[in-house]
């Protein structure tokens, strides 16, 4: 599981280097050659009318992405999760490519976007998880957006287990 997380880390950040090292003078926070550095939280608590026991989720998930066109990034996210049902916790570390297009162009404080990723994510056993989300980016200061976000995420090997969902995170545009 290390071999195949640090595989994928390294190859979404050599891909988003090689792009930024060729970047020239960007005239708006999604043109090309711009940088994201940001992240998503979200927790989740469940209970049941089948058990006493609570169900919780804690996620924290920063990524960078890289704009190789206006309006278009690519780059990568890492997850660290922590679930439990009850008493019984485990703990997720995970990795993978992320894709995202935003909506609009100059002069804007306020840009919708859709974004997908696909993780390998490790604990008791390995999984591969595929992520989509809408959302929208507020633009707090010239670099800084607030963001929130749908998401739906599926388990790619069972797809009965999906999650749905709102998290929210900070994203840094270096432009």
């Amino acid at each position: 599981m290390r071999t195949h997380f640090t595989a994928i880390f390294v190859v979404a950040f050599l891909i988003a280097g090689a792009f930024a090292s060729s970047a020239s003078a960007q005239d708006y926070a999604i043109d090309r050659g711009s940088l994201i550095i940001g992240g998503t939280a979200s927790l989740t608590s469940q209970s049941s009318s089948f058990s006493d026991d609570r169900r919780w989720d804690l996620r924290i998930q920063p990524s960078t992405q890289y704009f190789v066109t206006p309006n278009v990034a690519v780059g990568g996210s890492v997850l660290f999760q922590a679930a439990g049902i009850g008493d019984d916790a485990n703990v997720f570390v995970g990795a993978g490519p992320a894709f995202s297009y935003y909506f609009g162009g100059q002069d804007r404080s306020v840009y919708p976007y859709v974004s997908t990723s696909a993780l390998v994510v490790g604990g008791d056993q390995e999984l591969y998880r595929g992520d989509a989300s809408a959302g929208v980016a507020w633009m707090v200061s010239r670099n800084v957006a607030l963001t929130g976000e749908g998401f739906l995420e599926a388990d790619l090997e069972d797809t009965s287990n999906n999650i749905f969902g709102l998290r929210f995170g900070v994203r840094v545009f270096l432009w």
